[in-house]
């Protein structure tokens, strides 16, 4: 009896596992061109007044499978500006998320932000609020780290590892070699560089040690 108990309790649980996993998300490059500017007007009215030019897209849409809208929509608007020097980004998980494009707009200060339709809401998304967005998305992370968006904290060259070629990166750019001396190594505003491995809030000969030691297992 309590083998038959136990059988039907897990088979519960697998229910209501598979009942729970109903939720899809599109990319950017799978979104339809006639969706990917969705809420579009929605932004203009949030940020107005709105007459600059843009950059705009729809980065990433999170719905459940039975739902008309999109749960939370993870998008890009920022201004163009001339020329493009003002990089801004966010620390989701362990990705950084960028916006190369320009500054953010009058309520938007990275240009990143998270738009919840049913709410009607928008979320900056820097990384004070980052926490704000977990607590409403709950799936908002492992979208984020399970795609690969952004690029990994310490993938300097930006080829999808972290390895010893990105310790090697670090060291040639603190040592002003010029054709290692990439944007992401140097600290700008409002961003995270990718360089600072060990996260402490600049780019230095440590995050190049810290990336050694992971890769020797060194605690």
């Amino acid at each position: 009896m309590k083998k038959i108990i136990s059988l039907i309790a897990m088979m519960s649980i697998v229910f209501m596992s598979v009942l729970s996993c109903n939720a899809t998300y599109k990319l950017y490059e799978d979104i339809p061109y006639s969706e990917n500017t969705l809420y579009f007007d929605r932004v203009k009215e949030y940020n107005a007044p709105f007459d600059e030019e843009i950059n705009y897209r729809e980065y990433c849409h999170y719905s459940d499978e039975n739902s008309d809208e999109p749960e939370w929509v993870l998008m890009i608007c920022s201004i163009l500006p001339e020329p493009w020097e003002y990089r801004h980004g966010a620390l989701v998980g362990n990705r950084a998320l960028y916006n190369c494009s320009g500054p953010g707009l009058a309520k938007s200060e990275t240009g990143l932000m998270v738009y919840i339709p049913k709410t009607d809401t928008f979320i900056d998304l820097i990384n004070a609020n980052v926490d704000t967005i977990i607590e409403l998305c709950p799936d908002f992370v492992e979208v984020i780290e399970e795609n690969k968006l952004g690029r990994e904290m310490g993938d300097v060259n930006d080829d999808d590892r972290v390895d010893i070629l990105d310790a090697t990166y670090i060291q040639c750019a603190l040592s002003d070699m010029p054709a290692y001396s990439l944007w992401a190594i140097y600290s700008v505003p409002k961003i995270f560089s990718v360089a600072d491995y060990d996260r402490d809030g600049e780019s230095t000969i440590m995050d190049a040690t810290s990336i050694q030691k992971m890769l020797a297992r060194v605690e």
